[in-house]
This record gives structure tokens, sequence and C-alpha cells, in this order.
């Protein structure tokens, strides 16, 4: 009934921005904007189990570590947290295989169902003070299951309602996801700051129940309907995601580097940004509530991005080659206001939160559509998770060293990458 209520909502907005000069009927707006709003949710709930967990990892920690050598302990957290990211591009060849031979539709099913599991284990899990190293084997394996479903959830979402959508619609159907998938981040650091202030040691399980309850009712009420693949599955196997990445190298290359700007932009903002506003002498909560808001503004502006894209019909190449212009032109001059004190890093985080919200909801359009659709599974989702989990994980560490030398440094490694990205995207005709 929500879902319905909600997607009836967004078809009368859309019809008010755009009118019906896209669409041909009004069931077929219903079924676009119902099946974006699906993925949204579904893109929302995955993000906020897979965020809630380092959120809420200084606080479970103590509850799966041994209790001496808290700082270690998280340390170990903090690494389960990283192997999630490196294991995503190598589940991703195991996901795409899926999509392509099966269908995108089996692809969202199967990585909902995954993802509901660790959420579930983690809920009910006992503490290392009842079973011992059982419980922190237990929780780094359900946070590497997290990764492995990530990797197929967050671009998935958009493969599967592009595919119900069609082409004139991706780029609303990107924007609403990718919106949607904003606030669950959110959502889950919010979750966060109302559960550190909790007197209940254990209300934590209640925020990964939560998690878990929402994916089960999707995946109960069948939501995600399974698809059949339109191409021969013969020719379909997990090596191939070889020939499909070495057929158009171009293409290859360019959804790459766009996937390598969303994750570098992503954990710039949403981890470093954090990190820096506590080295600033601010308190924890505060970084937190600013990152929420700026996680807000990201989603409305992928939103709007994606309204003015679809009717005006704008080139999306040059949106991106624009954001990445700006961002390569502006942080070196933002970090020397910081470093100097006439700006706050609070004004600096909502701007590049704009510049987020716009770049995401047209980016993935644009790594979709580098690959042909018999191979559209495999390569997109190989090419997002590695440029995303590689270039977006190694952020906060690269941007934190060198803070700690001068944060103007910041600024200038940031602006060589994005210059460096610049000039490669500027190449696509």
């Amino acid at each position: 009934m929500q879902v319905t209520q909600c997607s009836n909502a967004l078809v009368q907005t859309y019809k008010l921005l755009l009118g019906d000069t896209m669409i041909d009927t009004q069931a077929s707006i219903y079924t676009k904007v119902k099946a974006s709003v699906v993925c949204g949710l579904a893109n929302m709930i995955a993000l906020y189990d897979f965020t809630l967990f380092a959120v809420l990892l200084p606080i479970i920690h103590q509850h799966f570590f041994m209790e001496d050598g808290n700082t270690s302990s998280l340390l170990i957290g903090y690494m389960g947290f990283a192997v999630s990211f490196l294991i995503a591009p190598f589940a991703s060849i195991f996901w795409g295989y899926i999509g392509d031979k099966y269908g995108k539709g089996s692809l969202m099913r199967y990585s909902l169902l995954i993802m509901s599991i660790p959420s579930l284990v983690i809920t009910l899990i006992p503490t290392y003070q009842e079973i011992g190293v059982f419980a922190t084997i237990t929780l780094i394996s359900m946070r590497i299951l997290q990764g492995i479903s990530a990797s197929a959830e967050v671009l998935g979402s958009k493969l599967y309602a592009f595919e119900i959508s069609g082409e004139k619609f991706q780029g609303m159907a990107s924007a609403i996801i990718s919106g949607l998938g904003a606030f669950g981040v959110m959502i889950a650091m919010l979750m966060g700051m109302v559960i550190s202030k909790s007197h209940d040691e254990q209300s934590w399980r209640t925020a990964f129940l939560i998690g878990s309850i929402l994916f089960f009712l999707m995946f109960a009420f069948r939501y995600i309907k399974p698809s059949k693949p339109q191409t021969k599955s013969s020719s379909i196997s997990l090596g191939s995601i070889i020939s499909v990445l070495k057929s158009n190298t171009s293409d290859t290359m360019y959804a790459f580097v766009l996937s390598a700007v969303l994750g570098v932009l992503s954990y710039f903002l949403h981890s470093f940004m954090i990190l820096f506003l506590i080295q600033q002498s601010k308190d924890p909560e505060y970084a937190y509530f600013i990152a929420s808001q700026n996680l807000f503004i990201t989603g409305c502006t992928a939103i709007l991005t994606g309204i003015i894209t679809s009717n005006f019909r704008i080139n999306n190449a040059l949106i991106m080659k624009i954001i990445c212009s700006i961002c390569a032109f502006t942080f070196i001059p933002a970090f020397y206001l910081i470093k100097i004190g006439a700006v706050d890093a609070v004004h600096i985080m909502l701007f590049y939160a704009l510049m987020l919200g716009a770049f995401a909801a047209i980016s993935s359009v644009e790594v979709v559509r580098s690959f042909t659709y018999e191979a559209r599974c495999r390569g997109a989702l190989f090419v997002n998770a590695f440029g995303v989990s590689f270039f977006g994980g190694l952020t906060p560490l690269t941007l934190m060293y060198v803070s700690s030398i001068d944060i103007l440094y910041t600024g200038i490694v940031l602006t060589i990458f994005f210059i460096s990205a610049t000039s490669l995207i500027a190449r696509r005709p």
C-alpha cells in the first residue's frame, strides 16, 4: 500500500513537472514510476544496512571482540569493513553472470535475500562474552556477505528499473533510486545518533532487525519480480567478463572513470569530512548531523537533476564534464579558505553535496549505456564496483594522511584527481 501511494504521488508530481511528452499512456507512467520507487526503496534499505555497520561499529565492537584493547578491536572491525570493499569487484563478476544469464529481476531478488540475512544474524548473534571468538568471526563474515550483496544491489536496482522503464525514462529512474539511496545512508546515520544516546545496551540490535524485516517484506510480497533475459544464455559464462571489457575499451574506460569519480566524491564527503570535522574539535554528534543533512541535500539534488535532464534532454556527458571541472578548480581555493579560517568546512560540504547529487543521478545512466544490452550486467556491475570500491575506499585513508601534513594538500590531491578525470571524460564524443 505504501509503495502504491508513494508511486502515485510521484506520478502526479512527474506529470505536473514534465507533462506526458515522454510517456505514451497513463498505465506506462504508473509502471515506470512504480518500478523506480520499488527499486529505490530496495536501494535505500540496502544502503541503510550497509552503512549501519560502520556507523554502529564504535558501539557494537565491545560486544564482539575481546574486552581488553578496545582500540585494536575497533581496528579489526574496520578491517572487516574494508574487506567488504575489496571483495565487491570479485563478487560483481558473479552477479553480472546471474543478471545477464537469468535476468535482472533474478539478480535483484537474490541480492535482496542475501542482504537481509546478515542483518538478521547480527541481530541474533550472541556476544563475545557468551561464545568467544565465534562471535567475532560471525560478525566479520556477515559484513563480508553484506559487501557481496551490495556489489549487486546498488547498481543492480538501476539495471532492473532501466529494463522496465525504457531508455527515455532512465534519467528519471536513476535520479529516484540515487535520491532514495542517499536517504538510506542518512537514516542509518540518524539511527546511529539515536542509539548512541540510548541507555539500552542492546538497542543496536533493533536497528539491524528493522533493515532485515524490510528486506524480507520486499522479497515476500514479490515487489521485485523475476525476469527472463532477452538474450541467448549459451554464450554467457563467468569467464566472459574479460571479453566484455575488451569489446570496447574506450567505453569501458569511460564507465570506470565515472565510477571512480562517484566513489571519490562520495567518500570524500561522507567519510573523510566527518573525520575532519571531529579533528577540528567538533562534537561527533554534530559531525554526523551535518553529514545527514548533506545526504538529504544530495538525495533531493539527485531527484531534481533527473527531472531537469529528462525534461530538457540535456547531454549527460556535458553535465558531468561541467561538474568535474567545477570540482577540479574549487578544491584548492576551498581548502585554502578553510586553512586560514575564512570559511567553515560545513559550508564546503554543502557545496559538494550538491555536486554529488547531480553527478550520482546521471553517471549511472552513462555507465550502463557504455555496455551492450547482452553484456550490461557483467560490464556495468564490475566496472562500477571496481571504480567505487578502489578509489572510494582509498579516499578517506589518503586524504587523512595528506591532511595530517597540511590541510591544503587535501585540496591539491583532489584537484589532481579531478583534472585527470575531467580530461578523460572530455574525450567522450
